[in-house]
């Protein structure tokens, strides 16, 4: 039984994972999305495509609680941790840092999103 190579494994993983967080959009009532597809490129990665012309100035909507921001990230508590122990960081240095958790933790509300980053 021949195996695959490490870099095919990561990028079907990491297809399987940008799929899951197109599946999450959709769920959170993204717009569009279904005009999109995430596929596998000939030079290697992933790359979106239109499946159909499009007659307008976007492609697609995506929720506001989607969006990765610094405000959201205070609120959570690895940036209210962040906060209490570095009171002047810079907002961005708590963005970083809640992203980080994010990846991981499945429960953080945009894990779907960061897991998917490469």
């Amino acid at each position: 039984m021949e195996r695959a190579a490490p870099a095919d494994v990561m990028e079907h993983s990491q297809l399987e994972r940008t799929q899951a967080m197109l599946t999450w959009l959709r769920a959170a009532g993204a717009e569009g999305l279904d005009n999109v597809a995430v596929k596998q490129t000939a030079y290697g990665g992933l790359g979106v495509f239109l499946a159909a012309p499009v007659e307008a100035t976007s492609i697609a909507r995506i929720p506001v609680e989607c969006c990765v921001t610094a405000t959201a990230a205070l609120t959570r508590p690895v940036g209210r941790a962040a906060r209490e122990v570095l009171p002047d960081c810079a907002d961005e240095f708590v963005l970083v840092l809640d992203a980080a958790t994010g990846r991981r933790d499945a429960t953080h509300p945009q894990h779907a999103y960061l897991a998917s980053l490469p």
